[in-house]
């Protein structure tokens, strides 16, 4: 859970001087450092560093966070969120985890099913 070494490998960076307006698709993991607004809908992973500020509506495989997410969270696998990560917004995920210290303000909606980018997989598959 918090503080495992992260083994995935990420395609795509958005560096704490970057700010990204729009919507951002693709089959990648990615991670954010910086600011976006828009929306993000991927089929691997995101990584939302400390101190990064999100304003979007987020579909991915696995979220993690450790800075501020205002929107929307659906994770086909884990949401993760990190003793400084914050997300106010509803989210529907297939397992959640929160450390002590984050904030969760919305409501959350446990799935027993795996949706990645709008795909319904059974939990558990790949």
């Amino acid at each position: 859970m918090f503080g495992r070494k992260r083994l995935h490998t990420v395609d795509t960076v958005i560096g704490k001087e970057c700010a990204v307006e729009g919507d951002l698709t693709g089959g990648m993991s990615m991670r954010v450092d910086g600011r976006v607004s828009g929306s993000i809908r991927l089929e691997g992973d995101l990584f939302i560093g400390e101190g990064a500020q999100v304003r979007a509506r987020i579909q991915a495989r696995n979220v993690f966070v450790a800075g501020e997410v205002t929107g929307d969270v659906e994770a086909g696998g884990e949401l993760e969120l990190a003793p400084s990560g914050k997300v106010y917004g509803d989210v529907v995920v297939a397992k959640l985890a929160v450390a002590d210290g984050a904030m969760l303000q919305g409501n959350c909606r446990m799935s027993q099913r795996e949706v990645v980018a709008g795909v319904a997989h059974p939990s558990g598959q790949d």
